[in-house]
């Protein structure tokens, strides 16, 4: 198990979720590859999260 604990994976993907919206909103006039990276990234926030609230971690 990771030493750190969900907290810090939380963190992470918070800050993924987070900048993705921010990125979205300040680059939505740029090319279809940029948006369609900053969607992944996103996704993969908030499957992080989805993670962390699942997992019984301590």
């Amino acid at each position: 198990m990771d030493l750190k604990g969900p907290t810090a994976l939380f963190s992470i993907a918070s800050v993924l979720v987070i900048s993705c919206f921010f990125l979205l909103a300040a680059l939505i006039s740029f090319s279809v590859w940029l948006i369609t990276c900053l969607l992944i990234l996103g996704y993969v926030g908030q499957s992080f999260i989805a993670i962390v609230m699942l997992g019984p971690f301590r």
